[in-house]
């Protein structure tokens, strides 16, 4: 990895639903539920405060997660047109629920529908390892330990019901799929059938990767939060969110996503829900988002979920075989983690099973679930932050991502092992220098000579030795990948450099990271706060 991990920038954007990012169309729209709000309150609010707010609104109360505590309000059109003895609309009344203290979070309950575009077929289109663009490492190795993953789409391709379900793919589906399949938010029942074919697709890419690691004990859960138009509303995300993380999900997939729209200084309730389900160390893989090719009003758009800052989400573009960020795929430092093959991936039809090809940044996320699951199955304490880490700790740089997304490489399973099992768990112990695989680290530019004390309580220094002139930066960042401390200066002549740090007391115990970066080479060395 050639960047430093930096924090994400703090934003949030108007409640959406969620696009599908396997196709496109030359122009896609944004809408939400008509005069229907999504609203969560302050832990300390009384229930009866909540009510008078309520009917202060005229609202009607359509439902209420049990996990977030976020309600899903409607208010007649009646009542907002004499609300406070004048006319107002349902912005007015969103934009006044953000403002007030006792309101943790506020916004509409978005929905947006499914662009489309055909990129056609490549040559390289199977999952397969033998077959795979070359260079990408899908594979690393497992253990017995269940790993459950769930899949936020439009469901999965079976015929009956959960009790003896026929999967358009028995073979593929049937060893990942237990007895809950999952549960359909769209038509609010426990059959999550999929009539519109990307659930089922981004399933199969999944559970093909589960394949070639026989060992691997992955078990799939499949909750429909879209419709058969590739629409879904943001109420039914936050519910599916809720009830993976209630049914013991170690990953969530969301291949979906919404235009990035700047709100306020408070949280969006969709954030609230992915940050609620971090707190249970659950990971969430996001698609970064797709573009119009050739639209010149889209730009560096960034897509939420994928862009929130939450610690516990890992963003991902799409590139093709040469590692070039696909024409379609979204881009944005930091928002935007990291990169894999999305180019006409092999999934299965939801109907027929037969395998056929789509592309995006939706594919480009699966692959990095399936990675993620065979990753988590070595982990005996699951959690979000060292699985991130390792992550995008192991991305393989390549030079043709430089300036475009965090970590400017691909996703790389077996270097991302290696970095679990020697660096990103905040149990282990200090060790020596690390490099991080995929960059660049001969000595041409320099050594860290030492980091001291290490472990350390209140401070540190290091100590570098440059071999050329030049800028040098120092970071430090934690497990999870965001930047606590940057410092630039600059070496006219070959020579020792210092560094220093002090963070105090404050700063958490556990695993951090010292880089030095001097001409465009990065080292790396980790060291523990007692």
């Amino acid at each position: 990895m050639k960047k430093n991990l930096t924090t994400r920038i703090t934003s949030s954007a108007f409640l959406v639903l969620s696009v599908f990012l396997f196709n496109f169309s030359e122009s896609f729209s944004q809408s939400y539920s008509p005069n229907q709000m999504l609203i969560k309150f302050e832990p300390v609010v009384s229930d009866a405060t909540i009510a008078n707010y309520k009917n202060s609104l005229g609202a009607i109360e359509v439902a209420e997660t049990q996990a977030s505590d976020i309600h899903l309000w409607y208010i007649p059109n009646f009542w907002l047109a004499f609300i406070n003895h004048g006319w107002i609309n349902i912005n007015e009344v969103v934009n006044g629920s953000v403002g007030k203290a006792e309101v943790n979070s506020a916004g509409f309950n978005y929905e947006s529908t499914l662009p489309h575009i055909n990129l056609g077929a490549s040559s390289f289109s199977t999952l397969n390892p033998t077959e795979v663009c070359p260079e990408f490492t899908l594979f690393p190795p497992v253990k017995p330990n269940t790993v459950k993953v769930a899949v936020l789409d439009t469901g999965i391709g079976y015929t009956g019901d959960s009790n003896d379900p026929e999967f358009c793919n028995d073979g593929l589906f049937s060893p990942y799929y237990g007895s809950y399949i999952g549960y359909d938010f769209v038509n609010n029942d426990s059959e999550p059938h999929d009539d519109h074919g990307h659930g089922s697709h981004i399933a199969g890419i999944i559970a093909q990767m589960a394949t070639f690691n026989p060992e691997l004990d992955m078990k799939l859960m499949s909750f429909k939060t879209h419709n058969n138009q590739g629409l879904g509303t943001a109420f039914n995300v936050i519910l599916a969110i809720d009830k993976a993380v209630l049914m013991g999900a170690n990953i969530i997939n969301m291949s979906f996503s919404y235009p990035a729209t700047p709100q306020g200084d408070k949280p969006d309730p969709l954030k609230v829900a992915i940050d609620a389900a971090g707190d249970q160390g659950v990971l969430v893989i996001a698609a970064a988002g797709n573009l119009i090719p050739g639209n010149p009003n889209i730009g560096n758009q960034l897509f939420y979920p994928a862009a929130y800052p939450c610690d516990n989400i890992i963003s991902v573009a799409s590139v093709n075989c040469n590692w070039q960020l696909s024409n379609f795929s979204a881009s944005g430092i930091p928002e935007v983690d990291i990169a894999m093959l999305g180019e006409s991936i092999q999934g299965p039809h939801f109907v027929t099973g037969n395998m056929v090809l789509k592309s995006g940044t939706s594919q480009a996320s699966a692959i990095v679930s399936g990675i993620a699951a065979q990753l988590a199955s070595n982990m005996t304490a699951y959690h979000y932050a060292p699985l991130k880490c390792s992550i995008l700790e192991g991305a393989q740089y390549t030079p043709n991502l430089e300036n475009l997304i965090l970590t400017e490489g691909v996703a790389n399973a077996e270097l991302a092992y290696d970095v679990l099992m020697n660096g990103c768990s905040p149990l282990d112990s200090p060790s020596d220098q690390l490099s991080i695989p995929g960059t660049v680290t001969s000595q041409a530019s320099g050594e860290i000579l030492s980091v001291f004390p290490n472990p350390f309580q209140r401070g540190l220094a290091l100590i570098y030795q440059a071999n050329q002139a030049g800028e040098v930066t120092f970071t430090v960042s934690d497990a999870r990948g965001s930047t606590l401390y940057v410092e630039k200066k600059m070496q006219d002549e070959p020579g020792n450099i210092e560094f220093s740090w002090s963070p105090g007391q404050s700063l958490a115990p556990g695993l951090y990271f010292t880089r030095i970066h001097l001409a465009g080479q990065t080292i790396t060395k980790k060291v523990v706060k007692e």
